[in-house]
């Protein structure tokens, strides 16, 4: 496998030379999730243009993805040592006509520290491969209605790749005057375990509200329709499944620190899957950091006239870590927020954060 050598020898982002051949190893060795892919089209990236249409056909192709972690994870002072990391990679062969070996091999990877950017990599590989939800996965609906920032048709499309690479069940509603009764009798009838709203309508609301008062063993999240619903119904799913956005597995039943911001609580505000909470001596607003970047436990912003500026990275204990921040997420317009519906309470500064025994 010539082409796979030079492939394999290559670094994984900021992982070291060890950490990035382990790495190598576990996702062509053993991979966690294997798919069997159809053969190219001519207009597709990576098959040889000069290929006729036949020998496309006899393409064979396969996909393999897999999450993996630096040895060792934690250090003496419990710091992680490096992200997670996940790994696709893409296999194209054309078998010989005799069919002894391949004529044509081809390979593309690509890795990815953010499981947002992850589940955004590996989508449309699982749509192409047709994998099929279990029947007892977990069932989600999600009522979106228009508007000039969100095409329903597309969002729905797009929820189902979502959805199909957490191994989620999920139903798609558009809501209309039209179409209100039947989706508030689809959702009566089916029952999912959580309900996700986009739009603010006052038709929107009542649909959530009844929901809740319905379902009590259920869950509603609202979000609002603009350009922002797709990202946040993604991390959403995400979050839903048991995985943060740095890849770690929320606990389930295992014992986890219950860090809280060191702050006394004031003002609340949140976009539908972030709260900020205003810390009253000293004026700044409080959000988790659920990636966990280099330590990064919680963010802190500036309030200004307009928006949210952010301040700083922090540790566990309120401290600042000096890391680079990028320029995604350094400012949060408050027009696309919306006020808690009361005041920021305790549990809003409670988070919990994994620990190397929670690891075990």
């Amino acid at each position: 496998m010539d082409v796979l050598q030079p492939l394999a020898s290559s670094n994984v982002l900021s992982l070291d030379e060890a950490n990035s051949k382990a790495a190598w190893r576990a996702l062509l060795d053993s991979p966690t999730l294997t798919l069997s892919l159809p053969a190219p089209t001519s207009l597709e990236t990576g098959a040889d243009p000069l290929l006729s249409e036949e020998q496309l056909r006899r393409i064979r192709r396969v996909a393999l993805a897999t999450v993996v972690h630096p040895d060792p994870e934690w250090d003496a002072a419990r710091q992680l040592t490096g992200p997670r990391v996940g790994g696709l990679i893409v296999m194209s062969a054309l078998p010989t006509a005799d069919g002894s070996g391949h004529s044509h091999f081809w390979a593309e990877a690509e890795w990815s520290s953010s499981a947002r950017a992850f589940s955004v990599l590996i989508e449309p590989w699982v749509a192409l491969a047709g994998e099929a939800i279990p029947s007892k996965a977990r069932r989600i609906a999600v009522v979106a209605e228009p508007s000039a920032y969100l095409d329903t048709a597309q969002f729905a499309e797009d929820s189902q790749r979502m959805a199909a690479v957490v191994g989620m069940q999920l139903t798609n509603h558009e809501l209309t005057p039209s179409t209100h009764q039947n989706v508030r009798s689809a959702l009566a009838s089916s029952r999912p375990s959580h309900l996700v709203v986009v739009g603010t309508s006052a038709a929107m609301r009542n649909i959530a509200d009844d929901f809740a008062r319905v379902n009590s063993g259920s869950s509603v999240t609202r979000l609002a329709s603009d350009h922002s619903s797709r990202e946040l119904l993604r991390e959403q799913l995400l979050d839903l499944a048991g995985v943060s956005l740095s890849f770690h597995a929320f606990p389930v039943s295992a014992t986890v620190d219950r860090i809280r911001m060191p702050i006394t609580v004031g003002a609340c505000y949140h976009n539908g899957s972030y709260v900020y909470v205003e810390d009253q001596s000293t004026g700044l607003y409080w959000t988790k950091d659920l990636d966990n970047h280099g330590g990064s436990i919680f963010k802190t912003y500036i309030k200004t006239a307009t928006e949210l500026v952010w301040e700083s990275d922090r540790n566990g204990l309120g401290d600042s870590i000096n890391k680079h921040k990028s320029e995604n997420g350094k400012s949060i317009p408050l027009g696309s927020l919306a006020p808690c519906n009361h005041q920021g309470t305790p549990s809003h500064a409670i988070v919990a954060v994994e620990t190397p025994e929670t690891q075990r």
